[in-house]
């Protein structure tokens, strides 16, 4: 009936095929199908039979909690940037410790950009995959869409693309933003406004720890390799610990939807293994990039990625019969 109609309007249908910058639909028939960054040699420690990660002690926030206040009242560590008049330490509404971040009326002491942002530089290492908490709480807020984590690289780069999904007015509530760290071994975190107006926005409790084996990528071109710390020994999957395997991997919701932080599924390390509870190994593997909150990119170098392709063109062809296509390849974010 749409085609039939078209015709009878003069107008062309044209289809859209091979949707490879938002790679949902792709990947709802392999979400291992996706692009991978890479993570070299994380440590891991074997504890109560499972392997789980080791943070490293110079990897962390100083001050997140936001307890530190320096001579002049400022949160000691933090860069405070266009916050004159409207970042405070706040004591009566707290959610970790005795002191929270509170930033407000925005606008009002920023009229030009609305920025109200806090910043500071944290050690990394190389190639590792970093989970960001932080609790965040609003009241009357009214762009709740500009609040953002920021992780930038030396070059400038940013590392990390999600949306937190905050709301006007909301309770304590944790979000969570996934990072790799690529070839850096420092990053500027920023937390705040892009474009605030007016409304109270809190922040308590920044917290950065290894992401572990959330969302790791299981296929040939994304290999997984864990071996003792100084390479002499590499432990076989399967024997020595558990498959490594996320089943919430493109599954979220429902087949190829993903989101940038769930529980990292438990790596077991079963009887007969060579590895018993305080030993220490290095893990290499694989995981995605989640943008906006949804947007994925599917792997480019995958075979099996051709033979979808080459499916659906067959099927489009079948029901629309065009003359031409649209090859939907806007916006390929990860290579």
């Amino acid at each position: 009936r749409v085609i039939g109609r078209a015709g009878e309007l003069g107008l062309e249908i044209v289809p859209c095929i091979f949707p490879i910058g938002y790679s949902s639909g792709i990947l709802s028939h392999d979400p291992n199908l996706i692009e991978g960054l890479p993570v070299v040699d994380a440590p891991f420690v074997v504890k109560d039979g499972a392997l789980v990660p080791v943070a490293d002690p110079e990897t962390k926030v100083v001050n997140g909690s936001f307890e530190e206040l320096d001579a002049k009242g400022r949160f000691a560590g933090w860069w405070q940037e266009n916050v004159a008049g409207s970042v405070f330490a706040d004591r009566d509404v707290v959610k970790d410790g005795k002191i929270s971040m509170r930033m407000e009326d925005i606008r009002a002491h920023s009229p030009e950009h609305g920025h109200c942002r806090v910043q500071k530089l944290v050690k990394v290492k190389p190639f590792r995959n970093y989970r960001l908490s932080v609790w965040i709480r609003t009241q009357d807020f009214d762009t709740p869409d500009k609040v953002k984590i920021a992780v930038l690289a030396k070059e400038p780069q940013t590392l990390n693309y999600q949306e937190l999904g905050i709301k006007r007015t909301q309770d304590w509530t944790r979000a969570d933003v996934v990072f790799n760290s690529l070839g850096n071994d420092e990053v500027r975190i920023y937390l705040g406004v892009w474009g605030g107006k007016t409304g109270k926005l809190w922040w308590d409790g920044l917290t950065m720890e290894p992401a572990g084996f959330v969302n790791v990528i299981r296929r040939e071109g994304c290999p997984i390799k864990i071996t003792s710390p100084d390479g002499k020994t590499t432990y076989e999957e399967g024997k020595d610990f558990s498959r490594v395997f996320d089943p919430k991997l493109g599954n979220e919701r429902y087949a190829g939807t993903f989101a940038a932080w769930h529980t990292p599924p438990v790596v077991g390390v079963p009887e007969g293994s060579r590895l018993k509870d305080g030993d220490r190994v290095v893990a290499s593997y694989f995981h995605p990039v989640i943008v906006h909150g949804s947007q994925v990119t599917c792997d480019l170098a995958d075979p099996r990625l051709y033979d979808l392709l080459d499916d659906q063109m067959k099927r489009m062809h079948e029901l629309f019969g065009a003359k031409r296509y649209m090859m939907c390849h806007d916006e390929i974010r990860v290579g």
